[in-house]
């Protein structure tokens, strides 16, 4: 799995890094990535995108921790199984529409 493996599970490719530039703060970063997902999938859909990220995000912070203060490690594979499941259980419980992008029952366009 490349680093475009959640890109490609969500057909959201703004989660891929290839594309993101270099910001000048984590703030000017998070505006951008959250104007593209607007201005390509509208109000419901970038609301479940965002949920996507920030879930997204807050996996790989954990993994981080795991990793500097448990010494445990697990590779990349795994880390995107892992999201993908803690995406099902949000989507059972989330309003966003998270749900419907991580199954794949929506008309998420590429972009």
């Amino acid at each position: 799995m490349g680093s475009s493996s959640l890109a490609d599970w969500c057909k959201v490719l703004v989660f891929n890094p290839a594309g993101w530039f270099d910001p000048t703060s984590i703030k000017h970063w998070w505006v951008h990535i959250l104007d593209r997902v607007f201005a390509a999938m509208g109000r419901k859909s970038s609301r479940a995108a965002s949920s996507l990220f920030i879930l997204t995000l807050w996996s790989v912070w954990k993994e981080r921790n795991n990793r500097i203060f448990n010494r445990l490690h697990r590779p990349a594979p795994c880390l995107i199984s892992a999201i993908k499941a803690e995406a099902s259980l949000w989507g059972l419980v989330d309003t966003s529409g998270l749900g419907a992008l991580v199954s794949g029952n929506n008309d998420v366009p590429w972009f």
